[in-house]
């Protein structure tokens, strides 16, 4: 099955990448009730790479626990419709890419529940990283 991607130009895609976006830049993390917490955090630099900053994911309990097969999670944001999209193609085998924000998806994890990741992308990287 082919990873479900959510198109960059959808103004809902839009609207909510720049809320999240402006939010890390400005240093503030960014919540979504039911669904979870966007931040960012500087990554030390090693032989391979330098310090840089990047943006992080904290699921809230109410997707960990439908990750878990619980019932879907009550979204409380003017990002609700593009929030949902997201959760369901989350299911997909692959997650779901959002172009210039990141890959989000539900993996399964060894005999546990399913671990939920984001993979933000280098351009939602890069925007972060004069904020320092």
């Amino acid at each position: 099955m082919a990873q479900s991607k959510i198109r960059k130009n959808g103004k809902h895609a839009k609207a909510f990448i720049r809320d999240v976006k402006v939010a890390l830049v400005a240093g503030k993390k960014y919540q979504i009730p039911g669904f979870g917490t966007f931040s960012s955090c500087s990554r030390k630099d090693s032989l391979s790479r330098v310090i840089c900053k990047i943006a992080m994911f904290r699921a809230s309990s109410e997707l960990r626990d439908f990750a878990a097969g619980g019932s879907f999670p009550d979204i409380s944001s003017a990002h609700t419709e593009i929030i949902t999209r997201i959760i369901n193609a989350m299911q997909d085998s692959l997650g779901v890419e959002i172009p210039e924000f990141g890959r989000m998806a539900f993996v399964a994890d060894k005999g546990k529940s399913l671990k939920i990741i984001f993979h933000s992308a280098d351009e939602f990287n890069y925007a972060l990283s004069g904020s320092t």
